[in-house]
């Protein structure tokens, strides 16, 4: 008999769009990738295995590899019940219905589970592993598992938040009264032109008459890329089971089921999904009415952002702020999951500008991708804002929307190089004696006269003041005069010219003699903005003889 795999089923087109998407031919079983144990029990106790199992991934302190999980999803009888109707796979999830109420038991899920891993021995495909427990194992059985890229959800009233999107991924199982696994069929959803009746659905692999893919079966091809299984004996259950008959803790055959796939070979890199859908089926038909449902979030994709911030500048008149430094900040979003983000998804990040506190000056930059970005892909925001701080620390929260998802990234703070800061302030002054008649009487004028000039990186606002060691000061000299740094070595930029004149009172340490007697004062010159730790601050002496 022949032995058909997943890419036996594929048309054409499908495969060529899944080799160029996925990049390699799989030589491998899914059943033994070493990831996960798929053995027909839900204990990791499998010798002949490796890898984890349902025991140990369901466990309330897990910390494990898998990139995605639901844990245990209880469906304690009688919850989530399909409605009829419009309440079948080929349908869009807007048009199913549910409520309390009953199933058959063989159609009743007890807990249903999902788990995703990234397999870096064969190029990092996303690997999905599914599964279920009933309370009966009478009869044959009709499941269903959908992965969904919107955010499936219940809502109140019986309907359902979230609808169906392209690349949807349903795995059906069909298991007969025996607990062999009849057929396996693998179907995308497209919305329309699929060859599932109703247009919906597209199958990639598997459906009626194609051959069994039952995990651990010594027969499958050495590449196959699905299987799925029931438990052929009891086993112990690693959770609370009650089965309709049999004993508490036990799983009785065909009552316990486990499956997996290689999603990537599947789909391609489009696969990102958000929420896990475990369901059982009225018959084998796609079309058939649901019955049972456990539905928990699924989410296989992750974003994170990073930050790179600088404080660049002082703030000019021109920037019309009362803030002292312009800073610059790179905001990077980055797709760490395990697909591609789709075409269309709105990438957004909020900057707070320093000021973590206020979110009334918050900076919200979007994009909305034009094409698919990649798994490691990044897309990146780039802007200004005005700070009193140098540095500021600056933090930044990013998400990705498509559909009804939303997936939120950690939030990134960083503190922001800080604008090195080199202020000068420099002061010259000349000093010339006269004679001069006051009242009658003949007294020494001292002139002097210089200038202030603001070097290094920084603008300052100058203040010159004069002290006579001996006299009165009678001069006007500059006050808070706002000086740019000079562009031309205090030639005509930078500079504050100051003079003025005093009338000392006497020589240097009481001189008499004409001939040898000084006169000293001290001009100071104070810089100073807001944006520095300490004024600035330069003082010149000069000393004029009476006589020259």
């Amino acid at each position: 008999m022949r032995t058909f795999t997943l890419r036996n089923f594929l048309t054409a087109a499908g495969l060529c769009m899944a080799v160029m998407m996925s990049g390699i031919t799989p030589t491998y079983a899914i059943d033994t990738l070493g990831l996960f144990e798929l053995e027909k029990n839900a204990n990791a106790v499998d010798e002949s295995t490796t890898g984890e199992d349902w025991s140990t991934v369901n466990a309330g302190t897990y910390s494990g590899p898998a990139i995605a999980r639901t844990g245990l999803v209880p469906d304690p009888a009688p919850q989530s019940i399909f409605t009829t109707g419009g309440s079948k796979d080929v349908s869009d999830v807007s048009q199913w219905r549910f409520t309390d109420g009953s199933v058959p038991d063989k159609d009743n899920i007890t807990n249903a589970y999902a788990a995703a891993y990234i397999d870096p021995a064969h190029n990092n495909h996303l690997i999905f592993y599914f599964g279920l427990d009933r309370s009966s194992n009478d009869g044959d059985a009709q499941l269903g598992f959908w992965f969904f890229k919107d955010k499936v959800a219940p809502k109140s009233g019986g309907t359902f938040n979230g609808v169906h999107q392209v690349g949807d991924l349903l795995i059906l199982v069909n298991v007969t009264q025996g607990g062999a696994v009849g057929n396996i069929e693998v179907l995308k959803w497209v919305g329309t032109g699929g060859d599932i009746k109703g247009g919906t659905l597209q199958r990639l692999a598997g459906g009626p008459g194609t051959s069994v893919a039952q995990c651990g079966d010594s027969g499958l091809p050495s590449n196959h890329t699905y299987c799925a299984s029931f438990n052929s004996s009891d086993q112990t259950a690693p959770w609370g089971y009650t089965p309709k008959s049999g004993s508490p803790g036990t799983f009785p055959p065909i009552s316990f089921f486990e499956g997996g796939i290689d999603v990537t070979e599947t789909l391609g890199t489009d696969v990102c999904f958000s929420a896990f859908m475990a369901e059982t089926r009225s018959s084998q038909s796609e079309t058939a009415q649901l019955k049972d449902f456990v539905l928990h979030s699924f989410q296989t994709c992750k974003i994170s952002v990073s930050k790179s911030c600088s404080v660049t500048r002082l703030t000019t008149s021109q920037d019309n702020t009362s803030k002292f430094y312009l800073a610059t900040y790179t905001a990077t979003v980055k797709n760490e999951g395990s697909g591609s983000l789709p075409t269309g998804s709105v990438i957004t990040i909020v900057d707070d500008v320093g000021t973590p506190g206020d979110t009334s000056d918050d900076q919200t930059k979007s994009q909305t991708l034009a094409s698919p970005l990649a798994v490691n892909g990044t897309v990146s925001f780039t802007d200004t804002f005005f700070t009193d701080d140098n540095p500021p620390v600056n933090t930044v929260t990013a998400k990705t929307v498509f559909g009804s998802t939303t997936i939120v990234a950690d939030p990134a703070s960083v503190k922001c190089s800080p604008l090195q800061l080199n202020p000068k302030l420099v002061i010259t002054k000349d000093c010339s004696t006269v004679l001069d008649v006051v009242n009658g009487q003949v007294v020494v004028k001292v002139n002097y006269s210089g200038y202030a000039c603001v070097q290094g990186d920084v603008p300052l606002k100058v203040t010159i003041t004069d002290a006579p060691k001996n006299g009165a000061d009678s001069s006007s000299l500059p006050s808070q005069v706002l000086v740019q740094p000079t562009t031309d070595n205090c030639v005509s930029t930078g500079v504050v010219p100051y003079s003025g004149s005093y009338t000392p009172s006497q020589a240097n340490g009481g001189i008499t003699d004409p001939s040898t007697a000084q006169f000293s004062d001290t001009v100071t010159a104070i810089g100073t903005n807001p944006a520095l730790q300490e004024d600035q601050k330069a003082t010149i002496t000069a000393t004029c003889p009476l006589c020259n």
